[in-house]
């Protein structure tokens, strides 16, 4: 094959196991509970004053406590991974995530916290459950899930301007994909999941009129 914008064959190695590694870096460095700690700060920008008190408490009730369990059974032997690759074994974290999510929607509104925290805890409890429940059959993209609707909920609350963060889900769905973590069916059903929870909980949230 003559020189030119054309990769050589001989290179296609090479350039699989650049891509590969890769999409390892972003399954591990962009993991739903870093994902979800990043969203509620670049939602808030730390510019209200006291804003530290509920991104403390959103963190510890929302990614926190399942990544907890998480982390706790992989040390004591009884999982592979800190991901849990097996479905199954996400069931119980899962369940715990969706009530502690709950508590700490309730919990951000005595804070008097801004719409959009709420908003997404409360995204972030649906996710959960209707994970929780899935996992007992099938394996669901958790990451797919937890970028998606963090995204929607920056949308639909603070403005149009999170569009510029599309490729953000678009390459954590890719590197799922690619690292063989998951089908293409089980990213999409996950996206599905993280943009139809953040819209029912932003419809749901907007009517009990949590509005301060």
């Amino acid at each position: 094959m003559p020189r030119g914008s054309c990769i050589y064959w001989a290179d296609l190695p090479t350039l699989m196991t650049r891509l590969d590694a890769a999409a390892r870096w972003i399954t591990v460095i962009l993991n739903p509970a870093v994902v979800a700690v990043l969203a509620f700060l670049f939602l808030s920008g730390l510019q209200t004053e006291g804003s530290w008190r509920w991104i403390v408490w959103a963190v510890i009730l929302g990614p926190g406590i399942p990544s907890l369990y998480a982390v706790t059974i992989y040390m004591v032997g009884k999982a592979s991974s800190v991901f849990l690759p097996d479905a199954r074994q996400r069931v119980v974290p899962l369940l715990l995530a969706a009530v502690s999510c709950c508590f700490g929607a309730w919990q951000l509104t005595r804070l008097e916290s801004p719409p959009y925290a709420v908003h997404l805890m409360s995204a972030y409890g649906l996710m959960a459950l209707v994970s929780g429940i899935v996992s007992r059959r099938w394996g669901i993209s958790l990451h797919a899930a937890g970028v998606c609707g963090p995204w929607v909920v920056g949308l639909v609350t603070v403005g149009s301007g999170y569009v510029w963060a599309l490729p953000l889900p678009v390459a954590i769905g890719w590197a799922r994909v690619r690292s063989r973590g998951h089908t293409l069916v089980q990213v999409l059903v996950g996206a599905i999941l993280g943009c139809a929870s953040a819209l029912v909980t932003w419809w749901l949230v907007s009517k009990l009129g949590i509005d301060h």
